[in-house]
């Protein structure tokens, strides 16, 4: 029997202009311009234990905390209720689950209770509570996993509600997700060679909205398409794709994911929507400058949109366990409510890998839409504008020593004519990290 004990703290100090929430400073009816930009600092605490109990039988648990600090913002002011996320903030069950592996002298381990669950690329299934902004990405269930030497199979089955209901301590009684929300699905890899390996998957995801007719909870992006009295979220929803990547050569690498979306939204629409994202990465010679790139990613990203012109069917992506900061970078999330649809992003990036203690990259992005006439952020153009803008971005990873880690992170935003009236923004963030 053993006890590995751990915890860690980030500590993120955060700007973003107005401009940021809507290029059209729409979402504030026009009274953004009276208040400043936004400036905050956000403090996560974990702590975290694993008990091995008898070979292949553990207990994993993990506790989570944050706070948020705001020092400057055109809404709320700091401690102001459940918004602010003001000190004592809940403590969170993050993670709590029984673990089993080699299971009867076999290839496949178990995990029962709440646990993450991060699936590929990570396009299709990370997050499973989406509205607690970064704080945690648990999903509660069952899974179950066989790794052989070519394969790998993952399966499960989740059942979310859309509030924790579990939080003793200082309960904020916050809303995790747009409803309760039952998922299964199967995802399997499987390896042929160093230059060619696939994933195949199905995700089955029914979501009752348990809420319906609230169209304030939904924040500033609706992501099933269109203003009240459209307010009811329910959904049901088939997701099957795949995926290949590998090595084409030593200097090579490629990733190329395609899915597809079928089902009903509201009980009535019919979903029939995509995704693509295609990547390759180009690995430079060894012997160059500093200033030169050690690495090349070209990304093709494609969510697709719904056409206004269809009646009861939506084509639109959802992205129902992807709501996060794909890339990272933070001002699209925020824009968009990282609510991904209607969106294809053309997408270059440099890496700089200067040591072993610094890393850095550097990346530009070309954001338009399908079908321009669609609202996001608060605004939009008309269907003749395609262009959403376009976006540079810049971090810097430094790792002192494996307790102490910074990282600094930029964005600007130059948006495009699909605003009526866009403005520029920015989004700046500096994070330490302490791990123990």
């Amino acid at each position: 029997m053993s006890l590995h004990l751990g915890a860690d703290m980030r500590i993120r100090l955060t700007h973003f202009d107005r401009e940021v929430v809507s290029p059209e400073h729409a979402v504030y009816g026009g009274k953004i311009d009276n208040g400043p930009g936004y400036d905050y600092m956000r403090i996560r605490s974990r702590i975290w234990g694993s008990l091995q109990l008898a070979e292949g039988v553990k207990i994993n648990a993990r506790f989570v905390n944050r706070i948020h600090f705001v020092s400057s913002s055109p809404a709320s002011e700091n401690n102001d209720g459940a918004a602010t996320w003001e000190y004592p903030d809940e403590v969170v069950l993050d993670k709590l689950n029984l673990e089993l592996t080699d299971i009867a002298g076999s290839d496949w381990s178990m995990k029962l209770g709440r646990q993450d669950m991060i699936l590929g690329n990570g396009m299709i299934f990370l997050e499973g509570t989406p509205y607690d902004q970064g704080r945690t990405i648990y999903f509660d269930g069952l899974s179950l996993r066989y790794k052989g030497e070519k394969d790998t199979l993952t399966t499960f089955a989740f059942y979310n509600n859309y509030k924790d209901k579990t939080v003793f301590i200082n309960d904020r009684n916050r809303r995790l997700r747009q409803g309760d929300i039952f998922t299964t699905g199967a995802y399997l890899t499987h390896n042929f060679s160093r230059c060619l390996s696939t994933d195949v998957y199905y995700i089955y995801a029914n979501l009752n909205d348990t809420d319906p007719g609230q169209f304030d909870k939904c924040e500033r992006n609706w992501p099933w398409g269109g203003p009240p009295p459209a307010t009811d979220a329910d959904v049901l929803v088939h997701t099957f794709g795949g995926r290949i990547f590998g090595a084409l050569t030593e200097k090579i690498d490629y990733s190329v994911e395609y899915a597809e979306q079928r089902g009903k939204r509201d009980h009535n629409d019919d979903l029939t929507g995509s995704m693509l994202d295609a990547r390759l990465t180009t690995k430079l010679p060894g012997e160059t400058c500093w200033w030169v790139p050690k690495s090349l990613l070209f990304e093709l990203t494609r969510f697709s949109g719904d056409d206004p012109s269809s009646g009861d069917e939506m084509e639109g992506w959802i992205p129902l366990f992807a709501g996060y900061p794909i890339w990272r970078e933070e001002l699209l999330p925020i824009m968009f409510n990282a609510d991904w649809t209607n969106m294809t992003q053309y997408r270059v990036q440099a890496n700089f890998p200067f040591n072993e203690c610094v890393h850095a990259w550097l990346a530009y992005a070309f954001i338009r839409t399908d079908y321009g006439e669609l609202p996001n952020a608060g605004g939009g153009g008309s269907e003749w504008n395609d262009n959403i803008g376009h976006l540079v971005s810049a971090v810097v990873d430094y790792k002192v020593n494996n307790w102490l880690k910074f990282a600094f992170e930029a964005s600007q935003f130059f948006a495009g004519n699909y605003w009526t009236d866009g403005d520029d923004s920015r989004w700046l963030r500096f994070q330490t990290v302490f791990t123990f």
